[in-house]
């Protein structure tokens, strides 16, 4: 399949594959082909990031990336031969290391700058100020510059420090595109251990067992987990600083190989 970007959005199909046939559509999710850096070497999209085609200007896209559901940077150029209908070659691309996040935005948008104040600048927009924490890496007077990965792509820029809060040690896990959402009731059995553990820093954490990678462990916070014997996945059932307001949880997993419990 081959898509041609059209002035003004959309792009017109052409089918390469058995059954041939060409068409128009309104808009076209391409995927970054290779590592690239773009808007000054603020935007570093990975291979689950998604781009839509805004417009053509000259040999590029006038797109917006949006790097999970809930984080987009819109009005970036980027070159039409850098991107692709296909699953991407995930080996080309390096993994960023996670990021701390002790900051997060204070509404649902960011202007991020590649010099303090100055140069290429592209505004970040979110669904939620949790969706993207933020590791401060250098600080001017007024300004920050910061980091973000949501464990595939990565935004690291300036900011105003106005625009941002800081926050405390949020839950012992690095959140990448959500709060856990929602609460549960873990039950017992003579096949479940639970208790507290240590779970490895940067084990990631999903929504249910293997599906829906939204954070990763960060440091060495003791967590309460929950696990069954010989069963790969283990549920992280309270954290610091949630047990008051949510009690247990129920989308916080990771692999049980990742897990090790504590001396009682």
């Amino acid at each position: 399949m081959h898509a041609l970007p059209k002035r003004g959005g959309g792009a017109t199909i052409h089918s390469l594959g058995p059954i041939a046939f060409r068409g128009s559509v309104d808009g076209v999710d391409y995927r970054p082909l290779l590592p690239m850096e773009l808007a000054g070497g603020i935007v570093r999209p990975g291979p689950d990031a998604t781009v839509v085609a805004q417009s053509v200007v000259g040999g590029d896209l006038l797109s917006t990336i949006r790097t999970s559901r809930w984080v987009s940077i819109r009005d970036v150029r980027i070159p039409c031969a850098a991107l692709t209908l296909d699953e991407p070659d995930r080996t080309l691309f390096p993994e960023p290391r996670p990021s701390a996040g002790e900051w997060k935005v204070q509404g649902r948008t960011l202007r991020v700058w590649s010099s303090p104040g100055s140069g290429e600048s592209v505004v970040v927009h979110v669904e939620t100020p949790e969706a993207m924490p933020l590791e401060v890496v250098d600080r001017q007077a007024g300004l920050l510059r910061v980091r973000f990965t949501d464990g595939t792509s990565e935004i690291v820029g300036w900011i105003r420090q106005s625009d941002v809060r800081r926050t405390d040690e949020w839950l012992g896990l690095g959140l990448e595109g959500v709060g856990i959402g929602g609460c549960g009731r873990h039950r017992g059995g003579s096949d479940v251990v639970q208790g507290p553990a240590l779970v490895d820093e940067g084990t990631p954490v999903y929504a249910e067992p293997g599906r829906g990678h939204w954070g990763w462990v960060r440091g060495e916070t003791t967590l309460r987990v929950l696990v069954t014997r010989g069963e790969r996945w283990a549920a992280i059932v309270r954290v610091p600083g949630l047990d008051e307001t949510c009690g247990e949880l129920d989308h916080a997993w990771v692999q049980a190989s990742a897990v090790e419990f504590l001396a009682r």
